[in-house]
Parts: C-alpha cells; structure tokens; sequence
C-alpha cells in the first residue's frame, strides 16, 4: 500500500512539475514574443519620426535602416523572436544614428540659408557700388594711373556677366 502510495504521489508530482514546466516555458515565450514585437513596434515608431527627413538629406542611410528594420519584422513573422531582441540595440542604434546624421543636415542646411540670406543682399550691394564706379570711370577723361584700358574693359565685361547670372 505505501508502495502505490509513494507511486500515486510520485506521478502527481510528476504532472504537476511538467504543468508548471510548460506552463513557465509558455510564459517564457509569450514574454520572448512581447519583448520581440514591442522592439519591431519601438523600431518602427523611431523610424517614421525621421523618415521624412532623412528621405530628404539621407536616402541611401534611410534605406539601410529600413532594410534593417525589414528583417526585424520578417524575425519577428517567424517567430524567431530570439533574433529580433538580440538585434534590436544595433538596429536602435542605427536609427539613432541616422537621426543624428539628418539633423547635423538640418543644422548644415540652416546655416547654408542663413549664408544665402546674407549674401543675396551683399552681392546685389556689390554690383551696384561696382557698376556705379565703372560709370564714374568712363565718364572720366584720364584713367586711374593703376588701371589700364584692357582691364577697365574686362571689369566692364564681367560686371556684365554677373548681372545677367
């Protein structure tokens, strides 16, 4: 009797130690495929708040990343959701690394423009002092002792040239 006892015990316990197994290897999982696809859906959610820019001042970056991003999701269809968790520093790594390179873009871009800006009322400035000294020239009847005739006639020249470009 004790033998069947000690038997009945020993397969309960059986059971209830291969339950909870499962029961943790299933919960295991579960935790593995929410890590995986909260890592794909962060990935995602990062990248779109960059892609239009970096469409714009990085595409062939951009276009890494996606693919990088790409074969998360593919990872994550497979349920290899091992790979997914183990890639995601290097793919978030990427993604911050592109948001990085489009901003230092952004700033070039802006300080390109605001060089731009300046130069857009210089230049005109320029052109008009130059053009306003080269009538003053040939209205004069001697020219300047340092100024010959051939280069008077090739700032003439250029002065026109940079008007009609």
């Amino acid at each position: 009797m004790k033998l069947k006892s000690v038997t009945r015990n020993l397969s309960r316990n059986l059971a209830v130690g291969l339950l909870a197994s499962a029961l943790l290897a299933a919960g295991g999982c579960a935790r593995g495929k929410d890590d995986a696809t909260q890592a794909v859906n962060s990935e995602e959610a990062s990248l779109a708040s960059v892609r239009d820019d970096a469409a714009k001042y990085m595409p062939a970056e951009l276009q890494s990343v996606e693919s990088s991003v790409t074969a998360q999701k593919e990872s994550l269809a497979k349920k290899d959701y091992k790979v997914v968790v183990a890639n995601a520093p290097a793919v978030n790594s990427s993604i911050d690394s592109l948001k990085a390179g489009v901003a230092a873009k952004m700033e070039e871009n802006r300080a390109a423009g605001a060089e731009w800006s300046t130069y857009s009322t210089a230049v005109p400035q320029m052109v008009t002092a130059l053009q306003s000294r080269i009538d003053t020239l040939t209205k004069s009847k001697r020219m300047p002792k340092n100024l010959d005739a051939t280069a008077f006639g090739t700032a003439k020249t250029d002065l026109e040239t940079m008007k009609t470009e």
